[in-house]
């Protein structure tokens, strides 16, 4: 039995991590108000089948927003561009529905940031979160903020599984580099955890990770398949280079496994789990 059975709204619901949290809420019994531009989707029949309610949402129009908030007990809110709106079209976007919530009677929002956008990092990527983050706790709702690592689907994301499929492992970092990963399942999976409690979180912010590895170590735990770190060429890509050198130096480590400790129920993924469970599968 899950407590608080709720009514609770998903942005980005046909998204992978929205799609997640989604998923793992209908499977605790709560209601779901999937919210996507595109309700015709696969990824939106998908969720219809499985329970949720599939509603359209315009983050350019308050009155979508606000009636896709009408009768909801909570919302989650993803730090992540829509549609190719970049980082100031991120910080609008979630201002918007941030102001939707305050204007629909208040419902608590759970917002995904980063891990570590609150130390003042000067990467846009996280500065924007930050920025939203602020402006959420500014707003007199109550909240809870996430704050994932880097995501280990990168492997099986639709840039990395043909490499994965060729033998190589890539990300930006040096082989023995560790990193800190989540899954997007584990954000699923947390998030649902403080969205069915939401009163035991109001107000706190709680950076998450799966597990931490090296990109060797990710390649050793495949069959076959070896590390490449991918060139970051600073000319190329400014915000891509400043994240790499973030992660060279470990401006922002977790204590996993105090984390892990706190929230035992949340199941986290170890790397040997995520490559059964999740890597494998993608790679058939």
């Amino acid at each position: 039995m899950f407590p608080n059975m709720s009514n609770i709204l998903v942005t980005g619901a046909t998204g992978t991590q929205g799609g997640a949290v989604a998923r793992q809420l209908l499977s605790r019994g709560h209601g779901v108000r999937a919210m996507t531009r595109h309700t015709g989707s696969e990824a939106a029949v998908a969720l219809q089948k499985l329970g949720a309610e599939v509603v359209q949402g315009d983050f350019g129009s308050s009155d979508s927003l606000r009636s896709a908030l009408r009768g909801v007990d909570a919302a989650f809110v993803m730090g992540t561009p829509y549609a190719g709106a970049g980082v100031d079209g991120e910080i609008r976007h979630a201002k918007a529905l941030i102001d939707a919530v305050r204007d629909t009677g208040g419902a608590h929002v759970v917002y995904s940031s980063a891990a570590g956008a609150d130390r003042g990092t000067g990467i846009p990527h996280n500065e924007s979160k930050f920025e939203v983050e602020q402006y959420l706790k500014a707003s007199g709702l109550d909240w809870t903020v996430i704050g994932p690592t880097a995501f280990v689907e990168a492997f099986i994301a639709p840039w990395g599984l043909p490499l994965l499929r060729e033998g190589v492992a890539s990300f930006f970092t040096r082989p023995e580099t560790p990193m800190q990963w989540i899954s997007v399942e584990d954000i699923g999976r947390f998030a649902a955890h403080v969205l069915g409690r939401t009163a035991e979180f109001t107000g706190q912010r709680i950076d998450i990770a799966s597990f931490e590895a090296t990109g060797s170590q990710i390649a050793a735990a495949f069959e076959g398949v070896r590390y490449e770190q991918m060139p970051v060429d600073r000319s190329a890509g400014e915000e891509l280079w400043l994240m790499t050198e973030l992660f060279e130096k470990r401006a922002v480590v977790l204590d996993i496994p105090a984390l892990h400790a706190k929230y035992p129920s949340v199941g986290w993924y170890d790397l040997p789990t995520w490559v059964r469970e999740r890597a494998v599968p993608a790679l058939r």
